[in-house]
């Protein structure tokens, strides 16, 4: 599979053999060669849960959700693909949890968290002041701001 963002692609020979088209070129052939379908939140789940438990086993994940807007699939779309990515990651956090409780752990050592950037740009930067020119895409300074606060949570060890 492709992406694991919420959104299954399977790679394809046309997409793979366009090296040296555009962006928006490879875009267009993927986008009519492969598959686009929401992955359930079960889903989701299930293609994290090898990686969590092999080649990231020990390692620090960060869990984000993109704040850009995804309108390819209609505002209500995009909202839904948040809210299933949202659910899908409260729930493989909510696994380690419920395994540092049983191996009994603290939580400052956490191997796997959450990083609000959606939220920051949903709830803190609701005015179109903080989009681009595109109205999809934050602006420059919601980019700076959203930076910052991710160093603040890097050096502050995370929310923990």
């Amino acid at each position: 599979a492709g992406h694991i963002n919420g959104q299954r692609r399977t790679h394809h020979p046309q997409c793979q053999s366009r090296r040296g088209m555009g962006r928006e070129g490879r875009e267009a052939v993927r986008d009519k060669v492969l598959p686009h379908q929401r992955l359930s939140v079960d889903e989701i789940v299930e293609l994290w849960k090898p990686l969590l438990e092999g080649p990231l086993a020990g390692k620090k994940v960060l869990f984000t959700v993109s704040p850009i807007r995804h309108l390819a699939d209609s505002a209500h779309g995009n909202q839904l693909s948040k809210a299933t990515l949202l659910l899908a990651i409260d729930r493989l956090l909510e696994n380690e949890a419920s395994a540092r409780t049983e191996a009994a752990l603290p939580a400052s050592g956490r191997e796997r968290d959450y990083f609000p950037s959606y939220e920051i740009v949903l709830d803190e930067l609701r005015d179109y002041s903080w989009y681009a020119e595109d109205t999809v895409h934050p602006s420059a300074d919601a980019i700076d701001l959203i930076y910052g606060r991710f160093a603040q949570y890097c050096l502050q060890g995370g929310r923990g």
